[in-house]
């Protein structure tokens, strides 16, 4: 009832601004579309932008995401308290891709070479002319370049490389805007599950009859070839029914728990591997030990990456 009133004698005028609004929020949808999704590690889908606000403004580097993505990253906190890192959605005006931003392709490697500090990333850069620079920042996506280059300049990355002092910390100002996009730019939940078969359990395993991708395939083996604590690693197909909804083809770690960090490797390689799963695509990695019961059986389905 209250609502009604509100409207009154303008309800036309409201209605008309409500569809400006949504008008609005589609184009700016569609401009992120047009824009690959970063690096994040967690898996959530964020949009490395150059952001116009409706003031003129421009910011740059700023990681634009869909409320959901905001919500499932546990963002909600950060952003009360007028804190400046985060742009009010309404005051946009328009988006598009950061120039400050680190090819998507490079960026992917640093993620899948993982942290090399708590909460930070050191890495060099080579530029066209062989020309290089050494960074140290808690984000992948962007980075300061150096004068008269630009993304296109980029040749290679080299994560856990340079050195680690206040000359190479990043002094790029990121910030962060959340809409309310629809689910297509929203991260898949759950895209990269931890698979628990409990004792007992009948499996079934195999070689696929429709494998994934090759490009996948490499990009599984590219993450688990470098890591010591991976004694070996496999892509069977496997059903194990009262663990899985269905039968598909899944990620084996044969870890070995006793070396150096290996808790951390499991870590990263469920952060690298949600990295490189497409949009929509759900993957299941079975963690087993070297003396596993299966693991004869993984060996015969003849999917060995490692």
């Amino acid at each position: 009832m209250g609502g009604a009133s509100c409207l009154g004698s303008d309800s036309g005028a409201a209605m008309a601004l409500m569809a400006a609004g949504d008008e609005h929020s589609r184009a700016i949808c569609q401009q992120v579309l047009s824009i690959e999704p970063g690096a994040m590690p967690s898996g959530a889908r964020v949009f490395p932008c150059s952001v116009e606000l409706f003031d003129g403004k421009t910011v740059d580097c700023v990681y634009v995401l869909s409320s959901a993505d905001f919500r499932r990253l546990g963002l909600d906190e950060v952003s009360g308290g007028g804190d400046t890192r985060w742009i009010k959605p309404e005051a946009v005006r328009s988006v598009k891709e950061s120039p400050s931003r680190l090819p998507a392709n490079f960026a992917r490697e640093l993620s899948r070479a993982g942290e090399s500090g708590m909460g930070y990333w050191a890495f060099t850069v080579t530029f066209s002319w062989w020309r290089r620079r050494e960074y140290v920042q808690p984000f992948i996506d962007f980075i300061e370049y150096p004068r008269g280059l630009g993304p296109a300049d980029v040749r290679s990355v080299k994560p856990h490389q340079g050195k680690r002092d206040l000359s190479s910390v990043s002094s790029l100002d990121v910030r962060w805007c959340a809409f309310d996009f629809p689910m297509e730019v929203a991260s898949p939940s759950n895209s990269v599950t931890e698979l628990t078969i409990p004792a007992g359990t009948p499996v079934y395993l195999g070689a696929p009859a429709s494998p994934m991708a090759a490009s996948l395939v490499q990009s599984l083996a590219d993450i688990v070839a470098p890591i010591p604590a991976v004694v070996e690693a496999h892509v069977p197909q496997c059903w194990a029914p009262s663990a899985m909804n269905a039968a598909s083809q899944i990620l084996v770690v044969v870890l070995d728990q006793e070396r150096p960090a290996a808790s951390e490797s499991e870590r990263h390689i469920r952060e690298a591997v949600a990295s490189v799963c497409a949009y929509g695509q759900h993957l299941d990695i079975w963690f087993v030990r070297p003396d596993h019961f299966f693991l004869d059986a993984i060996r015969r389905a003849g999917c060995r990456i490692k």
